[in-house]
C-alpha cells in the first residue's frame, strides 16, 4: 500500500493546467506564506490596529529611520501629512495643503531627512525634527530696483537677488534678466522684488564686476526678509573676497546651481544626487546640493512604445528609469566636471516591459547579495538587474489576478527579513490584495535568464503597506484604504483587525495542489486516505477536500475535517477512486494555524507501484 508524499514548497503557479505543475507548486496559496529555510506552509498573520490617522482612506504610507531621531511612519491622508513614531502609536499632522487626491508617496533618505514625491504637489522633506519643509525654492525671476547717490563705485554691474530659507539652509536660483546699474562714484542702494517664498527668512544681493554680467557674481550681502533695500558701495576687490553666486559651468557656459527641483513622480539617490523622473525625462541635483537642479542636469529619453517616465531606482553602481512600456539604464550622471557635458550619451535601452507606476518597483539582495530589481509591468512581474531583464516568476495568471486599468497605483517593496518582496494592488480603487515574491537561494529555480521567484497570494489587505525596522527586527504597516483611516501592523497575532474577510475577523488560507495521475494517464487506482503533517501541535482542524479525476466521466469529490491539535501527520480516510487526484486544504479562521510540512496520499490497486515477479 503505496503512500505518496506532496511536497507544498515551491509556491503557486497560476495559469498552468494542474496536471502540469512541478514538485511542489500549487493551484492555489491564498493565506499561504513561507519562511526562509522552511519548507513548510503557514498560514498568513492577521493584523492589529497601530493608530488611526483620519477618518479618510490614507493614501500613501512611508517609514523613515532617522539616525539622529526617533524613527516614524509617515502617512498621506487628505490632503494632510502625518506623523507617528513606532511606540507613541498616535499620529499628528505635520503638513498640510497637499492634493487630498494624490494617491501614492515615493521616498528616499537623503542625509538624515526624508524626501517625498507624490508627482502632484511640490516634492517635500520630513526632517529629522518632525518637521517638512519644501524641496527647494522658487527662482526669483524679477530683478530688483536701484536709485544712486553719493559717493562709491564707477562702472556697469549687473545685480540680481535670490531668497534664503537660513533655518534650513536652502536658497533659491535667480532666472530672470539682471539689474544692469553704470554709475560714476555713486552708492547704488537696491531695492528687492516681491517677496516669492513664505518660508524664506533672507534674501540675497549678488553682483558682478564691472562690465561682468549674470551668472557670474558674487555675494554682496545677506538682509533680512523684512528689510527691502540695502546700500552697495563694495568695491570689485573687495567683492571677489565674498563667496561666489552658486553655478555650474556646462560646456563653458553658466547657469544657477540652486534651480528649482520639479515636481517628481519617483525619487532615489545616485552618485551623491537626489535623482527623479518627471514627464519622459529624469533630473538630478548638483552632488551634494539636495535642493539644487540645475536646468542642463537632465536626460530626455525617446521611448520606442511611447509612455512617460514612471519609476527610477538604483540597482547597484546602475541607476534604472522605467517608464510605462521599458527599462533603460543610466550609467553615469553628467556633470560640469564632464570635458564634454553630454547627458544623452549615458542612457541605454536595456528591454521592454516598464511599469506604469511610481512605486511599482524595489530593490532587493537577492541570490549571493546581488542587487535586483523587481517590478510590476503589464506583462507580468519583472526583474532586472540593470543589464538585462527577465521574467520573475515561471508562471502567473496575471491578468486575472491584477486590474491593468489599475497597475499604476500598486506599490513593491522589500521584506528583507522574510526574504520576499511585496507588491500590493487593487481591483478597484478600494478592495487590495497582497502577492508574495519569495527570493530565498533555497527556494528559487533556474530554467533560464536569472533565477525564478516562488509567489504565492493574493492576501487580502485593507491597503498599501511599507516595511519597517524597529530595534533591528523587520516590521510591516498597511494602511487602510477605507475611510476608517488606520493604519495597521501587518503579520501581528490571527485576527484581521480589519474584517477583510467578515465581521469575526477571519484569515483566509486555501491552499490547492497540483493533479497527480500516479498510474499515468489511463491508469487508475483508489485513494483510501490523506494525511497531514504539522510542524507543531495546535487547535483545531483544517477541511480537507480529495477530488478524483475521471477525464471520460468528471470528477467526484470528499471533503473531511482533519485534526490539527497533534504534531507530525492526521488523517482521514476519503476511499475515492479515479485516474488522478489533487488534494485542497482550506482554514479559514482566527485561531492560530499549525504550519503544513507535507501531505501524503494512501494509494492502492496501482501495479506500477509493485515489483513485477519474474517467472
Amino acid at each position: 500500500m503505496p503512500n505518496l508524499t506532496l511536497p507544498i514548497n515551491k509556491g503557486v503557479a497560476s495559469g498552468v493546467d494542474p496536471s502540469l505543475l512541478k514538485p511542489g507548486e500549487l493551484q492555489e496559496g491564498e493565506g499561504v506564506i513561507y519562511s526562509p529555510g522552511d519548507e513548510a506552509a503557514h498560514k498568513h498573520g492577521g493584523r492589529t490596529s497601530f493608530a488611526t490617522v483620519t477618518g479618510a482612506a490614507v493614501n500613501g504610507l512611508a517609514f523613515v529611520d532617522f539616525d539622529s531621531a526617533d524613527d516614524r511612519l509617515i502617512a498621506q491622508d487628505n490632503g494632510a501629512l502625518y506623523s507617528s513614531t513606532i511606540a507613541g502609536a498616535s499620529f499628528a499632522s505635520i503638513r498640510s495643503g497637499l492634493t487630498s487626491t494624490a494617491t501614492y508617496i515615493d521616498t528616499t533618505k537623503y542625509a538624515d531627512n526624508m524626501v517625498c514625491v507624490n508627482g502632484t504637489d511640490t516634492n517635500w522633506l520630513v526632517l529629522n525634527s518632525n518637521t517638512t519643509i519644501r524641496h527647494g525654492l522658487d527662482a526669483i525671476t524679477t530683478a530688483p530696483t536701484h536709485t544712486s547717490a553719493g559717493a562709491g563705485l564707477t562702472g556697469t554691474f549687473d545685480y540680481w537677488t535670490t531668497e534664503l530659507d537660513n533655518t534650513n539652509n536652502v536658497e533659491s536660483a535667480f532666472t530672470g534678466t539682471a539689474l544692469v546699474v553704470t554709475v560714476t562714484d555713486d552708492t547704488v542702494t537696491i531695492t528687492k522684488p516681491a517677496t516669492v517664498n513664505t518660508s524664506a527668512t533672507h534674501w540675497r544681493l549678488y553682483r558682478s564686476k564691472d562690465t561682468g554680467s549674470y551668472p557670474n557674481g558674487w555675494l554682496v550681502a545677506t538682509t533680512a526678509i523684512a528689510t527691502t533695500t540695502y546700500a552697495d558701495s563694495t568695491t570689485d576687490a573687495n567683492l571677489v573676497l565674498n563667496a561666489a553666486y552658486p553655478t555650474v559651468d556646462i560646456n563653458g557656459v553658466s547657469e544657477s546651481e540652486n534651480a528649482e527641483p520639479p515636481i517628481l513622480r519617483s525619487v532615489t539617490t545616485f552618485h551623491g544626487s537626489l535623482v527623479g523622473v518627471a514627464d519622459r525625462s529624469l533630473y538630478w541635483s548638483a552632488p551634494g546640493n539636495l535642493h539644487g537642479f540645475p536646468a542642463s542636469y537632465a536626460t530626455p529619453f525617446q521611448f520606442l512604445f511611447g509612455g512617460q517616465a514612471r519609476c527610477v531606482r538604483r540597482v547597484g553602481d546602475t541607476l534604472v528609469v522605467l517608464s510605462d512600456n521599458e527599462v533603460w539604464r543610466v550609467n553615469y550622471l553628467a556633470s560640469e566636471l564632464d570635458s564634454v557635458f553630454d547627458a544623452t550619451v549615458t542612457r541605454e535601452h536595456i528591454g521592454n516591459f516598464g511599469t506604469p507606476s511610481p512605486t511599482g518597483a524595489c530593490v532587493f539582495s537577492g541570490w549571493g547579495g546581488r542587487p535586483m530589481c523587481f517590478y510590476a509591468s503589464r506583462s507580468g512581474p519583472m526583474l532586472t538587474d540593470g543589464n538585462a531583464v527577465d521574467r520573475a516568476v515561471r508562471a502567473i495568471d496575471w491578468t486575472n489576478i491584477v486590474s491593468l486599468a489599475n497597475l499604476s497605483t500598486c506599490v513593491a517593496y522589500d521584506y528583507p527579513d522574510q526574504w520576499r518582496v511585496h507588491l500590493d494592488f487593487t481591483s478597484n480603487g478600494t478592495t487590495w490584495k497582497r502577492l508574495h515574491f519569495y527570493y530565498d537561494p533555497y527556494r528559487i529555480g533556474t530554467e533560464a535568464g536569472f533565477p525564478e521567484m516562488v509567489w504565492t497570494g493574493p492576501h487580502l489587505i485593507p491597503g498599501p503597506g511599507c516595511y519597517a525596522t524597529v530595534s533591528g527586527a523587520g516590521r510591516l504597516y498597511a494602511g487602510s484604504k477605507t475611510a476608517s483611516g488606520v493604519v495597521y501592523q501587518e503579520e501581528s497575532g490571527t485576527e484581521d483587525a480589519a474584517d477583510l474577510v467578515d465581521a469575526s475577523g477571519t484569515v483566509n488560507f486555501r491552499m490547492g495542489m497540483a493533479r497527480i495521475y500516479p498510474d499515468g494517464i489511463g491508469g487508475s487506482g483508489r485513494y483510501p486516505s490523506v494525511w497531514i503533517h504539522k510542524a507543531s501541535a495546535g487547535t483545531g482542524s483544517y477541511t480537507t477536500t480529495l477530488t478524483a479525476w475521471k477525464e471520460n466521466v468528471g470528477s467526484t469529490s470528499a471533503s473531511h475535517s482533519i485534526s490539527a491539535t497533534t504534531q507530525g501527520a492526521t488523517s482521514k480516510d476519503f476511499n475515492l477512486s479515479g485516474m488522478g487526484f489533487d488534494v485542497r486544504i482550506v482554514r479559514d479562521d482566527t485561531a492560530a494555524m499549525p504550519a503544513i510540512n507535507n501531505v501524503t496520499v494512501q494509494i492502492t490497486d496501482l501495479t506500477d507501484f509493485l515489483p513485477t515477479p519474474r517467472s
